[in-house]
């Protein structure tokens, strides 16, 4: 993260300053420049006078390339951070051609600069400059990974921390445990205390992360089967710790979510009891959804995912989400699968429990027959009650060759399914929302209306 008084442009211009003149020291994670002693090469002296133990010292010798972006090898057991930052690879994307360049070594698997690299995807970019630090072990790469974003840049967070030097104390020899303490104190700059506490409950600690790992996956709609397999416990342990869960028992303890919150009682929320909703975000639409049709731990489906604002609203409220899309965004790719809508059905798990089938396409996709077909090949699935909900604008601006026209999907849509309306619903948005200066120059030349309400339509099976 950069610092308080630094803005992504300052930092950006300074650090492509130094790259432009050769300085190998600016590439490091958050465009912030790597200490130069760690960049020096050792001369052969120095080497045969410290050894040549690469688990301990990395070696530094590097060199700066242009490769393609496929190219670059992502291994998630030997980076440090949990999870990454979707709006900081949104805003790093939007200034591509500022970033300084990422870090790998020499099989190209990477060192820093996880959010750079995931930009460049974001952005579709075929090539990414890279510095090439040689490493030779996995040990010494992952140590090397620490300390770029332990000391520079998006700093790890504690939690990134904690879980890496967990995972490193835990494969480490139990008679090695005192100084191994000492060694991931300077590796990740804390406290030796800190780290104390850390592996004094190492064994609670790790059943903790082990039960968050299973909650997300719940979450996300993954099988008992999977999450077994996945986390490496037997499938009984699963099975009681999501009883815990539906329970309201037993929580992972990193996470904030109550049942005040999963039942909409806290302080603040207003019940949407009205057939308007002005709403400022995607994600609120959601969550009125939620409140209305749904109980806690519930599924909801969601083929148009978008961004993830189903997502983030399950995830606050409790509820199970079951989210694909064609092509999901690069920032949330291991969240959200990848599944084409109109050629098969997703496989839910567990289609009784399925209690909204949520559909927002795209304004520009070919919708109307299209979201016909798909809520009838939902409804065969649901179990009686469950509801199908559809989010479009009533009036979509269409091409038929070089004439315009105006086509209502909404009207196509509610003639032609035989499902109960048990809701219809005007969600205004802003014309900056909808159109473009063109459509609005083309609605002043034709004396045409641009609509700007979208419509929610809510069938109940």
């Amino acid at each position: 993260m950069m610092n308080d008084n630094e803005t992504l442009q300052e930092v950006t211009e300074g650090t492509t300053e130094r790259i432009e003149s050769g300085d190998p020291t600016a590439a490091t994670d958050g465009a912030t420049p790597i200490p130069e002693q760690e960049s020096t090469p050792q001369s052969a002296e120095n080497t045969d006078a410290q050894g040549t133990d690469d688990e301990r010292t990395p070696q530094s010798t590097q060199q700066c390339e242009t490769v393609p972006v496929e190219s670059i090898v992502f291994r998630e057991d030997l980076y440090p951070r949990i999870e990454h930052d979707a709006a900081l690879v949104e805003q790093y994307a939007s200034v591509i051609e500022k970033l300084p360049p990422i870090e790998v070594n020499q099989h190209y698997e990477l060192i820093d600069g996880q959010h750079r690299l995931l930009a460049h995807s974001r952005a579709a970019e075929e090539t990414i400059d890279v510095i090439i630090t040689h490493t030779q072990s996995d040990d010494a790469l992952l140590k090397l990974a620490i300390e770029r974003n332990s000391r520079h840049g998006m700093q790890l967070s504690m939690k990134d921390k904690k879980s890496t030097a967990l995972k490193m104390y835990a494969a480490c020899p139990e008679q090695e445990h005192a100084n191994f303490r000492k060694e991931l104190a300077d590796l990740f700059s804390v406290h030796p205390d800190t780290v104390r506490n850390w592996t004094r409950d190492i064994d609670r600690s790790l059943r903790d992360e082990r039960d968050e790992k299973i909650f997300n996956m719940w979450l996300a709609c993954q099988t008992q089967e999977m999450i077994s397999a996945e986390v490496g416990i037997d499938q009984s342990v699963v099975s009681d710790l999501i009883k815990e869960f539906m329970g309201f028992r037993k929580f992972p303890k990193t996470h904030k979510f109550s049942e005040e919150t999963a039942r909409f009682s806290e302080e603040g929320f207003s019940p949407p009891i009205y057939n308007v909703w002005e709403v400022h975000s995607a994600e609120s639409i959601v969550e009125n959804l939620l409140w209305l049709y749904t109980d806690p731990f519930d599924i909801i489906v969601d083929p148009f995912a978008g961004g993830g604002h189903t997502i983030d609203a399950c995830k606050k409220r409790l509820r199970r989400y079951y989210v694909s899309d064609l092509t999901p965004i690069v920032s949330r790719n291991r969240e959200i699968r990848t599944h084409d809508i109109q050629t098969s059905m997703p496989k839910v798990p567990s289609w009784q429990d399925v209690k909204v089938v949520y559909l927002a396409p795209d304004k520009k996709a070919d919708t109307g027959v299209n979201i016909v077909n798909i809520i009838n090949a939902f409804a065969p699935h649901l179990q009686a009650g469950a509801k199908m909900a559809v989010l479009m604008q009533p009036i979509a601006l269409d091409t038929d060759k070089e004439k315009r026209v105006f086509v209502d999907p909404i009207w196509e849509i509610i003639q032609r399914v035989k499902l109960a309306i048990c809701a219809r619903i005007h969600v205004p948005l802003s014309s900056i929302e909808m159109y473009s200066e063109q459509d609005e120059h083309w609605a002043t030349d034709t004396k045409q209306l641009l609509g700007i309400n979208r419509e929610l339509i809510v069938w109940e099976v």
